[in-house]
């Protein structure tokens, strides 16, 4: 299990610890808090995640993403609406052709049709929004020219503020056997344009470095 923890401490009186003399380990309590309560929910988290399933985009073929060919994924989070997923696709395909070259290796493009069908005009209450998000989907790829394989995502994989992935766009490494999240990007990986510059970017070889395929 991966546990982050990030603090950012800030002081503007160099006299407060010696002021309250206990404060120090009343700090380091709550952090040690913190960081306990941090895991319990990340170890909550990855069981959740661990019945993630969906279907492809372009089959319609049912799919739990444990059951993924790789040794280790990266799931992308996309929503159709979502200015920086668009301004990483060159990335995420430049990225998708690299890894093609060792089947250890995969990434995805994942969706949550609810997220899908409430981001774009047309949507009605009425509506099958798993039928809705498809034909979306159908078309953000062609239009956008998505190339990585995409899987419309079922219960209980949601984005929301309350769940595992609270916004897009997300990149997931996951290792596969066992299941096992180790990182997430928030955000896009990179928004670079021409191959040359897409390789050379540092954020693209931190995610190589990462996934552990520095080689491809």
């Amino acid at each position: 299990m991966a546990c982050h923890t990030h603090l950012s401490l800030q002081t503007g009186n160099k006299g407060l610890l010696m002021k309250f003399p206990y404060s120090s380990t009343i700090l380091a309590f709550v952090l040690l808090f913190h960081t306990i309560t941090n895991c319990l929910s990340q170890d909550t988290n990855q069981m959740v995640s661990k019945d993630w399933k969906g279907r492809f985009l372009d089959s319609g073929e049912s799919i739990a993403l444990a059951d993924l060919p790789h040794s280790v994924v990266a799931l992308n989070v996309y929503a159709p609406n979502c200015i920086p997923c668009w301004k990483e696709i060159d990335v995420l395909n430049r990225i998708q052709t690299r890894l093609s070259k060792d089947a250890n290796f995969g990434i995805y493009m994942i969706v949550d049709p609810k997220l899908v069908s409430e981001s774009v005009d047309g949507f009605t209450d009425g509506d099958d929004f798993v039928k809705f998000a498809t034909e979306v989907m159908k078309r953000e790829k062609r239009e956008r020219n998505i190339q990585l394989n995409i899987i419309i995502m079922e219960p209980p994989f949601r984005v929301s503020n309350s769940s595992f992935v609270t916004g897009t766009p997300e990149t997931i490494l996951v290792r596969t056997n066992p299941w096992n999240i180790y990182y997430n990007f928030i955000g896009a990986i990179s928004d670079e344009k021409e191959i040359l510059k897409i390789d050379n970017d540092p954020k693209v070889k931190f995610f190589f470095s990462s996934l552990g395929a520095r080689g491809l």
